[in-house]
């Protein structure tokens, strides 16, 4: 990890209002004093008013321009694994009905859309409580054939599987959507089908990129699975 130097940054306080300016104008005031930031080894190490710090010409200047420096932000409740996963699945949050998702899967499949590490399309997003017609499992095959489709709905409560995904994760021909307790249940097997976790990781990668993009810097993950045990590994790779 790199040193840097953040020259002619705005500081946003931690308590009270920002400084020389009303509630309305205060993220443009220009009244603010800059502050020069040392980061090494990924550490803050010393803040001075700006032009104070020098460093050697090995270390790069960013110029900050009097643009706000705002502490690392942190997510204290996201499902990570889920989040990172809807950067590669198929998003069905379009979608208003039954047909229209079975019109995407079947494009998608069209598309090679299929062709994961795990053999099976995994969508997320739709909600089907206000449709006049519920899913069912013989309309998803209809697109599908032989490849196994797994949709999540977008509260993750439910899972709309077709007869392929059914038997891939041993379970019994049916014909609804499974829920709640018994799809908890089912979700969990997903992880451990053969290429899960390539392809978790892949997703995973993508995922945290996106989050330092947004400033943030912490999670607190309340995956179903071992977040305490997967991230240690993650940070040792």
């Amino acid at each position: 990890m790199c040193d840097v130097l953040v020259r002619g940054a705005r500081l946003v306080p931690l308590e009270g209002p920002l400084p020389g300016a009303s509630a309305a104008t205060s993220w443009s005031s220009p009244s603010s004093k800059l502050s020069d930031i040392l980061i090494r080894n990924g550490t803050i190490e010393s803040v001075a008013p700006a032009g104070a710090i020098e460093v050697s010409t090995d270390v790069p200047v960013l110029k900050a321009q009097g643009r706000w420096a705002v502490p690392g932000l942190w997510d204290q409740h996201v499902h990570m694994t889920q989040w990172a996963m809807s950067y590669t699945r198929l998003d069905t949050s379009g979608v208003q009905n039954s047909r229209q998702a079975c019109d995407l899967v079947g494009q998608a499949l069209r598309n090679g859309a299929g062709q994961t590490p795990t053999g099976m399309l995994t969508g997320l997003g739709h909600r089907c409580a206000e449709w006049a017609h519920q899913p069912t499992v013989a309309e998803l095959d209809a697109v599908t054939g032989s490849v196994p489709v797994v949709l999540i709905s977008g509260d993750c409560h439910h899972g709309w599987l077709n007869s392929a995904a059914l038997a891939m994760l041993g379970v019994a021909p049916r014909n609804d959507v499974i829920a709640e307790d018994e799809w908890f249940d089912l979700y969990a097997k997903l992880d451990g089908l053969p290429g899960a976790q390539q392809e978790t990781e892949a997703s995973m990668e993508l995922a945290v990129r996106r989050a330092h993009e947004l400033g943030v810097v912490g999670i607190v993950d309340l995956e179903f699975a071992r977040p305490w045990e997967q991230w240690p590994q993650r940070y040792a790779a």
